[in-house]
């Protein structure tokens, strides 16, 4: 992270990362590993280096070294999305596959970026990566003050909060849409900017629901 670079392994993760248009430093491939070819400087290993260098408990046979894109390396870039009708904001969330799967999700559902508090685990985190199946690649997702952000909002803000209201049935609209995490939900220096606070209805025993799944049941809601 410190050299501005992340790794993305695996055939598939890695053509998604070359089709999105990202910066390919470098390849590196397991000796005999068959792949496609790609118009990249290739550096063969062995398999004991490959396993020394993959994050996975399984090798992948190929990983690639990928520059940082621009808008990650730009905390104002996160204003690009107040104007934006639908914006999904992330309070905290820590666990890598649960943001990974949001990012998924929220690529499915055709949002255009993803707002995380900085404590946020980082989306390039190697199973944050794996986990969003290649979609952290082309949908942005920015890191920045959350109270700054929500402060200049010119949209309804809703919060996801067990008192709120159903979310079913309770009347919504285009607007800031604000996640928090599992076990601590929304910081309090968050829930006064809440507007409309809303709770997704069970009817189990389950103390909470995982926050990848609520996230998707909030955007499968809106659209």
């Amino acid at each position: 992270m410190e050299n501005r670079r992340f790794i993305v392994e695996g055939q598939k993760s890695v053509q998604e990362a070359i089709k999105s248009g990202l910066d390919i430093e470098l390849l590196v491939k397991q000796d005999g590993y068959e792949s496609s070819e790609f118009e990249i400087e290739t550096f063969t290993t062995s398999i004991l280096e490959m396993k020394t260098l993959s994050t996975l408990s399984t090798a992948p046979g190929i990983l690639a070294v990928v520059k940082f894109p621009e808008w990650y390396l730009n905390e104002a870039s996160a204003l690009t999305m107040q104007d934006e009708s639908v914006v999904l904001v992330l309070d905290g969330i820590r666990d890598p596959g649960n943001l990974g799967t949001i990012i998924r999700t929220a690529d499915w559902f055709g949002l255009k970026g993803i707002i995380c508090s900085p404590d946020t685990v980082d989306c390039f985190n190697p199973k944050v990566v794996q986990a969003s199946m290649g979609s952290v690649f082309h949908l942005p997702t920015y890191y920045t003050d959350l109270t700054a952000f929500i402060s200049k909002a010119s949209h309804t803000v809703y919060g996801l909060d067990l008192q709120g209201e159903n979310l079913f049935t309770t009347e919504i609209s285009e607007g800031i849409y604000v996640l928090g995490s599992e076990s601590h939900g929304l910081r309090e220096d968050i829930q006064p900017l809440i507007q409309k606070f809303l709770h997704i209805p069970g009817k189990g025993k389950a103390e909470s629901l995982n926050a990848a799944i609520s996230a998707a049941i909030v955007m499968s809601r809106i659209h």
